[in-house]
């Protein structure tokens, strides 16, 4: 498995039903996908502040889980 391919769908919240309470902004690349499609950016940084807040919601998810 390639490791992009772990950030392409949302998190399945059934599996990780806490994921919401410790997340506050969801995002996957299907997600910034779609947007690029419908033209939801308005800037390019919008589209690397997302892309940066995949890798820090599984920082911060991450994260919490090893404090538990």
């Amino acid at each position: 498995m390639k490791c992009s391919q772990l950030f392409l769908h949302p998190v399945d919240t059934s599996t990780y039903k806490d994921y919401l309470k410790i997340v506050i902004k969801p995002i996957d690349l299907s997600t910034i996908i779609k947007k690029l499609k419908q033209n939801k950016y308005k800037y390019l940084k919008l589209v690397y502040d997302d892309i940066i807040l995949i890798t820090k919601n599984c920082y911060l998810y991450h994260r919490n889980k090893e404090d538990e």
